[in-house]
């Protein structure tokens, strides 16, 4: 994993997956981030699943999403 300011990446992968978490450590904050748009959906805590529909930046808080291709 890796941060940049108070937003961390995590990448997953394995044989034909790729994952990826993104997350802010900014207490009660939000923040766009930019993603490729090889993204095809990604999954809250919750385990709701968002599809992405060619989107190039996302939402993220202090509460982990897993971003998939």
């Amino acid at each position: 994993c890796t941060g940049s300011g108070t937003i961390w990446r995590c990448s997953i992968t394995k044989p034909g997956y790729h994952g990826l978490f993104l997350w802010t450590t900014a207490w009660l904050a939000s923040q766009s981030v930019p993603v490729a748009t090889t993204y095809v959906q990604y999954r809250d805590l919750d385990g709701n699943l968002y599809k992405m529909n060619g989107a190039t930046t996302v939402t993220v808080t202090n509460r982990p999403i897993l971003l998939e291709q």
